[in-house]
């Protein structure tokens, strides 16, 4: 069985339509859930008409190793069938010609009797007609040997036991490269796992026109950033007590007062300091004088309402980028978590980290903006395309992170101290930080193994080797992207 599917996002699933695959597939309820995309109900379907000896080969995207979401389609792999080989490229994204996001080749034989490993290739040059033959038969020699020394010049391998694959969640590490890029960081000192040390973590607000609080044409005042995003009212200028924009259908400007918007923002595009010091983009969050061509006719009182309910949930004193798409290695990234002196609620390109107080913000800011965490969070991406990644809520709350009950008062007077050294300063892409050893990143990074005591990064040489290879892991993954 063959099969490319379709790999329309399970946010595009209506629920009357998810009910009739739901009663379409009832022989697999042990396996659905609300959570699946549509391309899994194809895997599905394959499975239905092999019988025990039968093959599958499918092309998905590189979600089905990781996603906590399709968990059901790994344990459906590892119950039924002999994995034989997954193979991914490091020369491009995607096989298939104009796909925007990572895929992988998946093959297996339906059979409960476990024979053989699993093979997990990478490999550094696309499939052609004119190497496809020598490809090929380097991957069958890499199986029947289980050792890669075949593959080479076409790539790396690795080899799983069918045994581990039932054992582990997680089968992207798998991939040659993948591996956990810091595993010192298990044995570090005060560090605790996210979901221990923030309350509550949510993803931001999500604009949507089937939300009644949050439809685009009447939530945001935005400033036009590097980013090319679409902006329903964009801000022309503004004062100590109002806001001028401009409305993308109206064509109209009105003035808002500033008494009436509450602080946020869209995108991390652009926000170059830790510390929050100015407005990105505003909520509308009060009526005010003339605002009929704001609302146009829709149900003002109704949507501040539920608007209000949304933000309140939402709004924190720190804010980490990835839960929708970022590209790490884009010239407009440059930090990847923000600290604001009163709460904000941003969109859902946002995690909302509910700390107890700006202080904890402070410091946790610093760990999430360090170079171990950024490693950590390489390990942890969900990936669209190379360098353009998001993280799923739990990746983001299984990783370590500095804990401030840990600390001695003397440790975060250290911390206090670093962020106020930092905080304001302007940061260049994350990128060039890497390669060129910024400053501030270096103060953070020295900062960060001193309290955490990693003792194999306590030398600035130590820490820029570890900066430099993090950049090189950026750069590799961004050279994936666009490739024909």
């Amino acid at each position: 069985m063959i099969m490319n599917p379709p790999f329309t996002r399970k946010q595009f699933i209506n629920q009357q339509f998810r009910n009739a695959l739901s009663d379409r597939f009832g022989d697999y309820k042990s396996f659905l859930s609300n959570e699946l995309s549509y391309w899994s109900y194809f895997v599905f379907l394959a499975d239905r008409f092999l019988d025990d000896g039968g093959r599958l080969a499918l092309v998905l995207p590189a979600s089905v190793l990781r996603q906590p979401s399709n968990i059901a389609i790994r344990k459906l792999i590892s119950k039924n069938y002999t994995l034989r080989y997954v193979i991914t490229s490091e020369y491009r994204a995607a096989f298939s010609e104009s796909a925007s996001f990572r895929e992988v080749l998946l093959l297996a034989e339906k059979s409960r009797k476990k024979k053989g490993a699993a093979m997990f290739c990478s490999l550094n040059v696309l499939p052609n007609s004119q190497n496809v033959e020598d490809l090929t038969n380097a991957l069958r020699s890499c199986s029947k040997t289980e050792t890669s020394d075949h593959l080479d010049p076409f790539g790396s391998a690795r080899f799983i036991s069918q045994e581990e694959l039932e054992d582990v969640e997680d089968w992207f590490r798998f991939i040659p490269g993948e591996e956990q890029r810091l595993p010192e960081l298990m044995n570090a000192q005060n560090l605790s796992q996210l979901s221990e040390v923030v309350p509550k973590i949510i993803q931001g607000l999500r604009l949507n026109r089937m939300e009644l609080g949050m439809r685009p044409e009447n939530t945001m005042l935005s400033y036009v950033r590097e980013e090319r995003t679409i902006i329903d009212w964009k801000i022309t200028r503004e004062d100590e007590s109002n806001v001028w924009a401009i409305g993308k259908e109206s064509a109209v400007e009105l003035k808002f007062p500033k008494k009436c918007l509450a602080l946020s923002t869209r995108t991390a595009t652009g926000m170059d300091k830790l510390l929050m010091d100015r407005p990105f983009d505003y909520i509308v969050v009060d009526r005010f004088k003339g605002d009929d061509d704001f609302w146009n006719g829709a149900p003002a009182d109704d949507i501040l309402v539920a608007r209000l309910k949304q933000i309140r949930a939402r709004s924190a004193y720190l804010i980490v980028s990835g839960r929708n798409g970022l590209n790490l290695a884009a010239p407009g990234t440059r930090l990847l978590a923000f600290c604001s002196k009163y709460p904000i609620a941003p969109t859902w390109a946002f995690w909302s980290l509910k700390t107890r107080t700006f202080e904890e913000a402070c410091i946790l800011s610093l760990w999430w903006n360090s170079t171990f965490m950024l490693n950590q969070l390489i390990d942890a991406r969900s990936e669209i395309e190379g360098s353009r990644v998001w993280f799923a809520k739990d990746a983001v709350t299984s990783l370590r992170v500095l804990d401030h009950t840990k600390l001695s008062t003397e440790q975060k007077k250290v911390l206090e101290s670093c962020f106020a050294s930092v905080s304001s300063l302007t940061f260049p892409s994350l990128l060039d930080q890497l390669k060129n050893g910024f400053q501030a990143r270096t103060e953070i990074d020295q900062t960060i193994a001193k309290i955490a005591k990693i003792p194999v990064y306590n030398t600035i040489s130590s820490l820029r080797e570890l900066q430099i290879e993090t950049g090189r892991k950026l750069e590799s993954l961004r050279s994936m992207m666009g490739r024909k």
